[in-house]
Order: C-alpha cells, then sequence, then structure tokens
C-alpha cells in the first residue's frame, strides 16, 4: 500500500517570536498581581512573546496568595 502524506500548517516557529530576556521571576508576578506593581519596559516585552509567563500571572491573579497570620 502507498502511504498518502499528510500536510501539516506550520502554526508558528520560534523565529517568528523571538524570546526577549529571562521568564519573569516569580515574586514579581505575585507583586504585580496582589500589590499592582507594574512591569519594567523589558518585563514587558518578554510578557508578550512568552506563553509560560503570561499562564503564570494568570494563575496568580485567580488564586491570590494570602499571608499567613
Amino acid at each position: 500500500m502507498k502511504k498518502i502524506l499528510k500536510k501539516f500548517r506550520v502554526m508558528s516557529i520560534r523565529e517568528d517570536f523571538p524570546m526577549t530576556g529571562h521568564h519573569i521571576h516569580f515574586p514579581r508576578i505575585r507583586a504585580f498581581a496582589s500589590e499592582g506593581i507594574n512591569f519594567t519596559e523589558k518585563e514587558s516585552d518578554h510578557f508578550d512573546v512568552c506563553r509560560r509567563c503570561r499562564l503564570k500571572v494568570i494563575d496568580a491573579i485567580r488564586n491570590p496568595w494570602r499571608p499567613r497570620s
């Protein structure tokens, strides 16, 4: 039998969205979500292209940290 190859559409590649710097540190994400601080320009640029950091921010907003008494 002849094997039929399927054509797959290329979704995106890393070259389309180059990483800008390292991931945003979790304490900064928590402070952004709870205290309302602003990201620096470098962090903001990274946030635009990094799915992982965006998901961390969403998680931090949904599950706010409550200090222990």
